[in-house]
């Protein structure tokens, strides 16, 4: 099992190799890059809209502790 950047990468090295001739935007490998790519650019997208809150919630989750009533009925038990 590989990841999409190696796939992609294959892609490549595919259409590089196709025979003389070949219309390279009409193959099935072509349409493959191409929804590999739309892929990548969602993920940035992605990436920018949402990394700040995620590191925000990341942020919050590390300093907060435990409400001390949970803590004393744990140490009863």
């Amino acid at each position: 099992m590989g990841c999409f950047a190696h796939l992609r990468r294959k892609l490549v090295e595919v259409m590089d190799v196709a025979p003389k001739g070949t219309v390279i935007k009409e193959t099935q490998t072509y349409k493959m890059y191409q929804l590999i790519n739309k892929l990548f650019y969602l993920e940035k997208i992605y990436d920018k809209k949402y990394k700040k809150d995620y590191d925000r919630i990341t942020r919050e989750r590390k300093t907060k502790s435990l409400p001390d009533d949970f803590s004393a009925e744990e140490k009863s038990d």
